[in-house]
């Protein structure tokens, strides 16, 4: 899968970080895996470009959920 060839060039990048922090970033990583058929029909934008997208997406849901008030009507 193409989200996940971009997640392993990404290691490096996870290597240097804390515990908690890989903690994170692998939760991170598996939210852009769930959004891999648009990250990859997103043709104007690269594959990271796409996965921020994605992560993007998800932490706005949580943020909706827990402050629905705030986002009624929008």
């Amino acid at each position: 899968m193409i989200v996940e060839q971009e997640a392993g060039a990404l290691m490096k990048y996870r290597d240097a970080l804390g515990i908690d922090d890989k903690i994170v970033f692998d939760k991170l990583v598996l939210l852009a895996k769930n959004h891999a058929p648009a990250c990859a029909h997103a043709k104007g934008l690269n594959l990271l470009e796409s996965m921020l997208l994605a992560i993007v997406l998800e932490q706005q849901k949580v943020i909706e959920r827990i402050n629905p008030q705030e986002y009624l009507g929008t």
